[in-house]
């Protein structure tokens, strides 16, 4: 596409001028993205090829301070990394609605993928406590980056493994079985599937 026609494009339809903006925005970023990833012990482990994955597999999200990013009980699939600003993160407290404030997190934080990797709504509210940036992972992309990584697999399991969940409170606000599936095309790496009611 001609330059012309295409700054034209960009002009008539404002969503197509902010994809595209993101795209720029965040690959000019790549470098403190970068550094961003390799600060977190868990992504460390990623290849370059995956790394730039799960980079072009994202987008940047900005939030305002007092926006919350994810809410306790909702269901979806994306990961975060927060790029920049501060979070705080709010557990439930009791049944009146109150919460309390367990951690207060900066630039380097993932989040979101114990949700996802055990099909669970979000276990906290985790909301802006300045201007953040965060890179939104697609659940399906961060997914396929982890079934080729077995390091990352056995990181992240062992960290959900020292997690507190409160299966009563999740229990409250979905029932059914869920089933966990652990994989990898990875030869010489199994398959474990952990069941569990709630």
């Amino acid at each position: 596409i001609p330059a012309d026609r295409f700054t034209e494009m960009l002009r008539r339809s404002p969503s197509l001028n902010a994809y595209v903006g993101d795209l720029v925005a965040l690959r000019m970023r790549v470098l403190e993205i970068l550094d961003l990833v390799l600060r977190e012990p868990i992504l460390r482990t990623l290849g370059v090829d995956d790394l730039d994955a799960m980079i072009q597999s994202g987008r940047m999200v900005r939030k305002k301070a007092g926006e919350r990013v994810v809410s306790n009980g909702e269901l979806s699939a994306e990961v975060y990394l927060l790029v920049r600003g501060e979070v705080a993160i709010y557990v439930p407290e009791g049944d009146a609605g109150r919460r309390s404030r367990v951690a207060t997190r900066g630039p380097g934080l993932l989040f979101g993928h114990v949700a996802l990797m055990m099909d669970l709504p979000r276990t906290a509210d985790v909301e802006a406590r300045t201007d953040v940036e965060l890179l939104e992972v697609r659940g399906s992309a961060f997914m396929e980056l982890l079934s080729r990584n077995p390091p990352m697999q056995r990181r992240l399991y062992q960290q959900m493994a020292n997690l507190h969940i409160d299966l009563e409170a999740v229990q409250a606000r979905r029932s059914g079985t869920r089933v966990l599936q652990v994989w990898s095309r990875d030869r010489g790496v199994g398959t474990t599937t952990l069941a569990f009611a709630i």
